[in-house]
């Protein structure tokens, strides 16, 4: 019978080198970005999410509009050789109990784009479907194929959309393939306007914008919405640029509507371009 001889001091070695590649991996670098990610967390515990938002169905379908003429308008600053030059665009969103319109005015150029949206669900959740006219323009260029599929959590605070289309681009003799997608939270707060309080609904989201599948773009979202219930209603949507990918050009798209019913909103879209 064989005795096995060890190398004890080998031994002690290799566990000594074990224990360090455990400490090594156990010396995680701080997450850069933690910081914003637990203040914006904050930001929405700190609301009051015991009230949930109170959209209805008409409310859902409306702000799904506008969420799709957004991502078009922020896809629509990426074409251009002056990457998001200034523009203003008017947007108008109706939308009643099971389908919806919204309409961009052209903006700089001619041409003008609708949209179309339905919506289906109950209790465990919404979803919304939205489509474009054939021969719509955004600030001159074809809007094409665009189809939009949006739902909302059973609660309401929960939004996630995605959609495709193309944009017929000048410097290419085929429309390129385009597509977004985003997450938006929502909750609700009352406060006191005017010495009113009043309920609104704020929300805060990323979306991101892909050109022939690949991201090109990066946004953060932000809303405020307040039902006209017996009052003008208002509406704010802000997207600002987060990863351009082309230098320190910065961008914001800012929606200002009012309203008169429960969603019946119009108001003007601007884009602003300015640098660091």
């Amino acid at each position: 019978m064989k005795t096995r001889k060890y190398n004890l001091s080998a031994i002690a070695m290799g566990v000594a080198l074990a224990m360090g590649s455990i400490s090594a991996a156990q010396a995680v670098p701080v997450n850069p970005s933690k910081d914003g990610l637990d203040a914006a967390a904050a930001a929405e515990r700190n609301a009051d999410l015991s009230v949930l938002p109170t959209f209805n169905k008409q409310e859902k379908s409306g702000i799904a509009l506008v969420e799709s003429a957004l991502s078009l308008i922020a896809a629509r600053t990426h074409v251009d050789e002056e990457f998001c030059p200034e523009s203003r665009y008017t947007l108008t969103a109706v939308a009643t109990n099971g389908v919806g319109t919204a309409l961009i005015d052209g903006g700089p150029r001619n041409g003008g784009t609708k949209l179309t949206s339905t919506i289906t669900g109950d209790y465990l959740g919404y979803q919304v479907l939205v489509s474009a006219d054939a021969g719509s323009l955004l600030a001159g260029l074809a809007i094409g194929d665009y189809s939009g599929n949006h739902h909302w959590s059973h609660d309401g605070s929960i939004f996630v959309d995605k959609a495709k289309f193309t944009i017929e681009e000048p410097q290419s003799f085929n429309p390129i393939q385009y597509s977004e997608n985003s997450i938006k939270d929502f909750y609700k707060q009352v406060l006191e306007v005017d010495g009113v309080n009043q309920a609104w609904e704020f929300d805060w989201g990323l979306e991101v914008v892909n050109k022939d599948s690949q991201p090109v773009t990066k946004w953060t979202e932000a809303s405020w919405f307040h039902r006209a219930d017996g009052s003008q209603g208002k509406a704010k949507v802000v997207k600002e640029l987060l990863a351009p990918g082309t230098g320190a050009v910065q961008c914001r798209i800012t929606y200002n509507a009012t309203g008169t019913t429960q969603f019946n909103f119009s108001g003007n879209v601007t884009v602003k371009n300015f640098t660091n």
